[in-house]
C-alpha cells in the first residue's frame, strides 16, 4: 500500500533549510538572520544586489548547495529590482522566493511564483513562518510532479548529497 503524499512530505519536512537573505538594511538583516538561524535554518546574507547575484551564480547547477528559500528586499539601492527578482527565480528553480516590498499591486509578482510577498510594515514572525513552511509546499510540488510522471513520490523527495551532485 502506498503512503500518501502528505505522509511522505511530512516525513522529510524537518530538514535544515538553506536560506539566502538579501536585505540592504543592517538592522533588519541582522534581526532576520538571528531569527531564521534560531529556527534552525542555514542562513547566508547578501548586503546588496551585486552580492546577491554573485552568490546565486556561484550555486550554478549544484542542486545540493542551492538555497531552499531566498528572501529579497526589493529596495536594494540603484539596482533594477525586477531584473534581480527574475534572475533569482531563474537561478533558484522551484525554491520559495520571499519578497519584501514597500508596496505592491495585486498580481504584480505573479510571474515569479512560487513566491510570497510581504509589504511594509511586515511582521518578522510572518516572514520566518513562510520560510518554515517553504519545505512542505516545495516537497508537495515535487511529490505531485513525480506521481504525475509515474515515479515514486518518496524517491522524488530525497535531497541530493553534495558529493553526489558534484
Amino acid at each position: 500500500m502506498s503512503r500518501s503524499l502528505w505522509a511522505v512530505a511530512n516525513q522529510t519536512l524537518f530538514v535544515e533549510q538553506r536560506v539566502l537573505l538579501a536585505d540592504p538594511d543592517p538592522a533588519s538583516r541582522a534581526s532576520l538572520f538571528e531569527g531564521l538561524s534560531r529556527d534552525g535554518h542555514d542562513v547566508a546574507c547578501a548586503v546588496g544586489p551585486n552580492q546577491l547575484l554573485y552568490m546565486l551564480t556561484s550555486f550554478g547547477e549544484a542542486v545540493a548547495t542551492r538555497p531552499d528559500v531566498v528572501i529579497v528586499d526589493v529596495t536594494m539601492g540603484d539596482a533594477n529590482a525586477w531584473e534581480v527578482l527574475r534572475t533569482c527565480r531563474r537561478d533558484i528553480g522551484d525554491a520559495l522566493l520571499i519578497i519584501l516590498a514597500p508596496s505592491h499591486a495585486p498580481g504584480a509578482f505573479d510571474e515569479l511564483t512560487p513566491c510570497v510577498v510581504f509589504t511594509r510594515p511586515f511582521s518578522e514572525e510572518d516572514v520566518r513562518t513562510a520560510a518554515l513552511n517553504a519545505p512542505l509546499s516545495r516537497k508537495l510540488r515535487q511529490a505531485a510532479r513525480a506521481v504525475l510522471e509515474g515515479r515514486s513520490a518518496a524517491a522524488s523527495l530525497e535531497r541530493p548529497r553534495a558529493a553526489e551532485s558534484a
